[in-house]
């Protein structure tokens, strides 16, 4: 027996409560609405359910066509309730007006619905609905007693648009073999470098294909921020990417219409401005843009997660612990709760990230839960990041003298990485550090830390302590349990040069 197509069940499911509503109030027919109704109750799809619920034994019986017919239905009305919600909907809607006048030998009124149509597709920058505007206009044009001078102009705005339109899929084309090279882990930085220029000389430079329109401008700019940023120039990173935001910021129905858009410029940019010298304040200003963005559109506020996640990179190189987890606590805990982000790696990212602010203050209370929240967590996270909390997990331990818990949480590591694959000669000696640790007395602690601590040098491209150290400065804290002295102490006297 052949199994019920799921679409028509996935497609209400998807449907907003908006959406929902307005398709009822719109629908006059009762075996339709009931058909509707039922399975939008289901949690699963039950055709015989189905079958058994509807009123009406003849529509049961030709259930495969109604369904069809329901989806055909609430694709039109969806297509209504759209209609003039986006830049898009709107401008397609004055192209088929023109095309309706233009059935009815109304050309005035076709021009002038084409003209509104071709203005909003440059504001809004759909150059394909303008290219088809203009293919539209041209045909409209042998009506017109000066056809051919006024032909020739909308040829020439055709011919502008196709290249604006080849333009820009160049540049996307080429920014994204920028992207899959910086991505590319068996290159050097330097050969990444080497292949970068060579792409940029052959795709831009030798064709002549600098950017034409704002859209393309902004892409070409973000392309040369992140190549910018693999230079190690972050100074020109950030002040291409903000740029992009300033691009967008100059036409305010953009920002309205792209609202998304403009918000991932803010988060791009504050991603780079975080990792530089003496950007708090310039930072604040644009999180507090960002903030302002995201309150009119509601949508949006579960992306402030990333702005809030860059405010922590900038927190933590000042030092500023006590202000990391008052922004955890008020901001960044509210957002994941109000908007469900607990499975969100960045989320994980923010906590672990939160622990060393917590280690900086000896709030253990804080690194206990937080830690309990990582471990038992079901997100999907990269093993170095799953090895990373272990790690914490064991100097915790160490922190509240629990050194009778020391070998069970090696045990578990060590099972982890047998079971992952995973080989690190750092992991490896850490481990062996603390076997001794567990089995030694506290006297000897101080000499076995010094003996490690001279060692960690020699890990600096092992992926698990980057990955590590990019969240709890591994050194600093052998320093302090070797001087005796809080944590806190020793990172404020030591100027961070991995964040």
């Amino acid at each position: 027996m052949k199994t019920p197509s799921l679409d028509l069940f996935n497609f209400i499911h998807a449907m907003s409560s908006a959406e929902k509503r307005y398709f009822k109030k719109d629908t006059r027919d009762s075996n339709t609405l009931d058909l509707f109704d039922i399975i939008n109750e289901m949690e699963a799809y039950d055709e015989e359910l189905v079958k058994s619920r509807l009123k009406d034994s003849s529509f049961a019986g030709n259930l495969k066509v109604h369904k069809n017919r329901l989806q055909q239905i609430l694709l039109k009305n969806l297509r209504s309730f759209h209609e003039e919600k986006t830049a898009q909907s709107r401008i397609r809607v004055l192209i088929d007006n023109a095309e309706i006048f233009q059935k009815k030998k109304m050309y005035e009124q076709a021009m002038s619905q084409l003209d509104k149509a071709i203005q909003y597709a440059e504001i809004y920058e759909e150059y394909e609905l303008k290219l088809q505007a203009l293919g539209i206009k041209s045909k409209l044009s042998s009506n017109l007693t000066d056809f051919e001078p006024f032909n020739v102009n909308v040829l020439t705005d055709m011919a502008y648009c196709v290249r604006q339109i080849q333009n820009f899929i160049h540049l996307a084309a080429v920014n994204e073999k920028i992207l899959q090279t910086v991505n590319l882990s068996t290159l050097s930085k330097t050969a990444q470098i080497e292949k970068i220029e060579s792409i940029l000389n052959a795709e831009i430079h030798e064709k002549g294909a600098d950017p034409i329109s704002s859209q393309a401008e902004r892409l070409y700019l973000h392309t040369n921020a992140i190549i910018s940023d693999l230079k190690g120039d972050l100074i020109t990173a950030c002040r291409l990417s903000k740029k992009i935001v300033d691009n967008l910021a100059s036409n305010a129905y953009l920002v309205e219409e792209k609202n998304e858009l403009f918000l991932n410029a803010i988060i791009n940019y504050l991603d780079f401005c975080c990792r530089l010298p003496n950007s708090a304040k310039e930072f604040i200003i644009y999180v507090e843009k960002a903030e302002s963005h995201a309150s009119i559109f509601e949508q949006l506020q579960p992306n402030l997660l990333n702005i809030y996640f860059s405010y922590l990179v900038l927190l933590r190189k000042e030092h500023q612990f006590e202000t990391m987890t008052a922004l955890y606590e008020l901001k960044i805990k509210v957002l994941i709760e109000k908007y469900s982000l607990e499975s969100s790696y960045l989320t994980a990212k923010a906590q672990l990230m939160i622990l060393e602010a917590n280690f900086a203050q000896q709030n253990h209370e804080a690194v206990g839960e937080l830690l309990h929240k990582l471990l038992n967590s079901k997100k999907t996270v990269p093993k170095e990041f799953l090895i990373a909390v272990q790690i914490v997990e064991l100097l915790h331990n160490y922190e509240k003298y629990h050194f009778d818990f020391l070998e069970n949480i090696i045990l578990n590591i060590q099972k982890k990485i047998r079971k992952m694959n995973i080989e690190s000669r750092f992991i490896e000696n850490l481990l062996n550090l603390f076997l001794k640790i567990a089995k030694s007395n506290i006297s000897e602690h101080k000499n076995l830390f010094q003996l490690y601590r001279t060692s960690i040098p020699s890990f600096e491209n092992d992926p698990y302590f980057r990955q590590l150290n990019s969240y709890l400065d591994l050194g600093l804290w052998f320093d302090a349990h070797i001087r005796k002295q809080p944590y806190s102490l020793i990172i404020k006297e030591n100027k961070r040069t991995n964040y």
